[in-house]
């Protein structure tokens, strides 16, 4: 055999060399090869399919996706209310923690929009309540919010008088400026408030007396507080109210007792066959904020198939993508509501949407409400109909990651879903309880952070608190491009060789 560069062996040709390192790097480029820094190659494992997003992760970005301006709204104008059961929401199921936390921080920032949203002199129970459990899910001090003891200011609006009708009762004081308005407080502002100060350390025996006397013989609990100190008629129980409740005293309790499991019973049997349940009241129809507090109620309380049957109804009103992009992941009120947005939210239902959206998450809390769950890494977009796939090194390499973005959206600590009082029961503001079930309640709250949608194909993968960039573009031109230099590359190495070997029977 004869050594390269001595007098009889073939000569090179520079236009076959450079072939040759062509062909290399477009073979390396085919198969996907990482080339890092150093001398070596480290092979990638075949790539593998992420997993469609959850149900939980396609309402939390769309509810994110309604935060603007660390605010979210109600007709327009920001909700305190709204913004406090979606951070709640957010926290309780593990969910984008950095919008929770900046919608938590707004209103922390301003405690007298939840608290006093009438004036000076107010206090909403509700209200107060619902920033005493945000405090405590975010690892705050609620006995120091603001200047403030939220703590301290809701334990003031409890009536300590023994032997009263009212004794126990958690009420709304009025603002100085209209002493004469209502207290709008009820049987869900109450068990709100005994959840709150339960979470808190400082439950009162008083409040929990008064709350357990709102239970109605077949083990329900009513929501309006007329009539004597208790319930005499079950059919004043209400679903919404009796699932709060259980909430509330398991958390006061600290363990089932009779008027819980009476209540859980009553649960069960006021759910329907499909799953849901439905609000008390005229007009009464199955919907998502009654299900979804029932489904966690079912959850905590060791209800587990009534529980996986409202949640199972839940993710069915949820807006596929035919709703589009923008929307899909959202959860319809009612059936109704969700038949009339199936190509796209209307206008004059997204406060509705904004709403149920919130309270419908608590569907997927295994934690109770005003506490963390555990971070929960999202998944891919709910839309994009490109395949997408994570490649993972089969052993370590040296190069670093080339396309992670930070997201708006960062999983550090969650915030437990809301209890947005539904359309029907409003809990932390001064407005109308009594709005018909199909009505867009108005008791929420407004805080968010502004987040960029990804349109669907655009390489991008939402979730787990980085935004993956995936290689956009279809593979189609790199590969024939590649298929043309391999065989142009052939066919030139042919012909080197041919014209070699015609030289060498020549000499």
């Amino acid at each position: 055999m004869l050594a390269a560069g001595s007098p009889g062996a073939p000569r090179r040709r520079p236009l076959a060399t450079a072939v040759a390192v062509v062909l290399a790097a477009s073979a390396s480029l085919l198969a996907g090869s990482v080339i890092p820094a150093g001398p070596f190659v480290t092979p990638l494992a075949a790539a593998e399919p992420l997993p469609p997003p959850g149900p939980a992760d396609r309402a939390a970005r769309w509810l994110v996706g309604e935060i603007s301006d660390d605010t979210i709204t109600t007709g327009g104008a920001p909700d305190p209310g709204l913004a406090a059961d979606a951070a709640l929401a957010l926290t309780a199921t593990g969910r984008h923690p950095t919008a929770a936390g900046r919608l938590a921080q707004r209103l922390f920032d301003r405690p007298d929009t939840s608290v006093r949203p009438g004036g000076p002199g107010q206090v909403l129970a509700g209200g107060t309540a619902k920033l005493v459990l945000l405090a405590v899910a975010r690892g705050g001090d609620p006995g120091d919010l603001g200047g403030e003891d939220l703590v301290d200011l809701l334990l003031g609006r409890r009536v300590d008088a023994p032997g009263a009708t009212d004794d126990g009762r958690l009420r709304d004081l009025p603002p100085a400026a209209a002493p004469t308005l209502a207290d709008r407080s009820n049987s869900f502002t109450q068990a709100l408030g005994v959840l709150a100060l339960a979470r808190s350390g400082s439950t009162p025996g008083s409040a929990v007396s008064f709350l357990i006397a709102q239970q109605c013989p077949a083990g329900g609990f009513r929501l309006f507080l007329t009539g004597g100190r208790g319930c005499t008629s079950d059919v004043s129980a209400d679903a919404d109210t009796t699932a709060l409740s259980v909430l509330a005293l398991l958390e006061a309790n600290g363990s089932p007792d009779s008027t819980t499991t009476r209540a859980l019973d009553w649960l069960e049997r006021a759910q329907q066959a499909d799953g849901s349940l439905a609000s008390s009241g005229p007009g009464a129809v199955a919907n998502a904020n009654s299900t979804g507090l029932a489904a966690a109620a079912f959850t905590i309380g060791g209800r587990t198939e009534a529980a996986a049957r409202a949640r199972a109804w839940i993710v069915a009103r949820q807006l596929g993508c035919g709703a589009g992009a923008t929307d899909v992941g959202a959860v319809a009120f009612t059936a109704a509501a969700q038949a009339a947005a199936a190509t796209g939210i209307p206008a004059t239902a997204r406060d509705q949407f904004r709403r149920s959206t919130s309270q419908a998450l608590l569907a997927f809390t295994t934690v109770p409400i005003g506490s963390a769950g555990a971070a929960a890494p999202g998944t891919g977009a709910p839309c994009d109909t490109t395949p997408t796939t994570s490649t993972v090194p089969t052993s370590p390499t040296t190069t670093s990651p080339t396309g992670t973005v930070p997201s708006s959206t960062v999983p550090n600590t969650a915030i437990p879903a809301s209890t947005v009082p539904k359309s029907t029961v409003p809990i932390s503001t001064d407005t109308s309880s009594t709005a018909p079930a199909s009505s867009v309640p108005t008791t929420a709250a407004v805080l968010g952070v502004s987040v960029t949608r990804t349109p669907a194909g655009s390489g991008v993968v939402a979730g787990s608190g980085t935004r993956l960039a995936v290689t956009g573009g279809t593979p189609i031109a790199p590969v024939l491009v590649g298929l043309g230099l391999l065989v142009g590359g052939l066919a030139t190495t042919g012909l080197t060789r041919v014209r070699t070997g015609r030289g060498e029977r020549g000499r």
